[in-house]
């Protein structure tokens, strides 16, 4: 613990007295991660067998004059949180501390301490309630931050949930392209199915999509969202795939599930890129169905 005590508070780039607007990259220590890698057992079982001076460290640092150093105890947590078991609990006077150090520092004058919070505090959040300060917070930082960092860092840490869905919608249409990336690729990986959206909100999501003037970020909807989309569709009830398990994950199957006539130009897009990217897989089987079901 001496150790990483020793190394969280190093100063780097402290000769630098008016560095705050001089800052490039990452702030906190570019080999940090991999150190606490490399002792995570030891750390976590060390934590885990003293909580008391865990919490007396890293209640001693919070509020650090150095920014490096707020944002590596920041680096710490999310390391140490995201080393745990999905069922582990914490002390209450651990996650009470973990939580209120993450509020501070999410609203720290840094942008990029403010992005290592958010970064840190996924875990933390309690989903089953409303009221949630972690959650609360990450909400703001995606809707109001002014740095795209810190927008991006909230939108990859928060747990979508149907009530919060809305705020991370927002950020498809973000003023960053970065950010718009990023929240695709979320998208997909946290809402990776059709039915949890009413029609009116896939056709709204495909536009929004489709229309960005980005083109990577038209290329990460296509291959990010909507190929899960299609890998995710439901299986018709009915429909016998014993013998071939994946033989509802097609594109007609996703056409059925959206409002093709409100949205056919970007829909047309969609079809073009995917069988551009794969035309034997997507578009025989796109022929033979619309023959067999008399629509041509």
């Amino acid at each position: 613990m001496q150790f990483i005590s020793s190394f969280l508070t190093i100063e780097i780039g402290a000769s630098n007295e008016n560095n705050d607007e001089s800052m490039q990259g990452d702030l906190f220590h570019p080999i940090l991660p991999r150190v606490i890698q490399f002792f995570d057992e030891v750390l976590l079982f060390y934590i885990l067998k003293n909580m008391n001076l865990f919490i007396f460290f890293i209640g001693k640092h919070k509020n650090h004059p150095s920014d490096y150093v707020r944002a590596n105890i920041c680096v710490l947590i999310g390391q140490t949180l995201e080393k745990m078991a999905e069922n582990a609990e914490l002390d209450g006077d651990l996650f009470e501390l973990l939580v209120n150090i993450s509020l501070e520092r999410m609203n720290d004058r840094s942008y990029q301490v403010r992005a290592q919070a958010a970064k840190a505090s996924g875990r933390l959040q309690n989903t089953k309630d409303p009221d949630d300060l972690i959650t609360k917070r990450l909400i703001w930082l995606m809707d109001h931050d002014s740095h795209p960092l810190v927008r991006k860092e909230s939108l990859r840490s928060i747990a979508i949930t149907r009530s919060n869905l809305p705020h991370f919608l927002r950020r498809l249409t973000d003023t960053n392209a970065t950010v718009r990336l990023c929240a695709y690729n979320v998208f997909a990986q946290k809402v990776q199915t059709l039915k949890v959206l009413p029609t009116a909100e896939r056709c709204r999501i495909v536009r929004m999509g489709m229309d960005d003037p980005e083109e990577p970020v038209v290329r990460a909807f296509v291959e990010c969202v909507v190929h899960t989309w299609i890998d995710k569709l439901p299986v018709p009830a009915g429909a016998d795939v014993t013998a071939h398990p994946d033989a509802h994950k097609t594109i007609t199957g996703f056409l059925k599930m959206i409002d093709v006539m409100n949205i056919g130009e970007q829909t047309g897009r969609i079809l073009k890129m995917l069988f551009d990217d794969n035309l034997s897989k997507h578009y025989d089987h796109f022929k033979e169905t619309f023959v067999n079901e008399k629509y041509v």
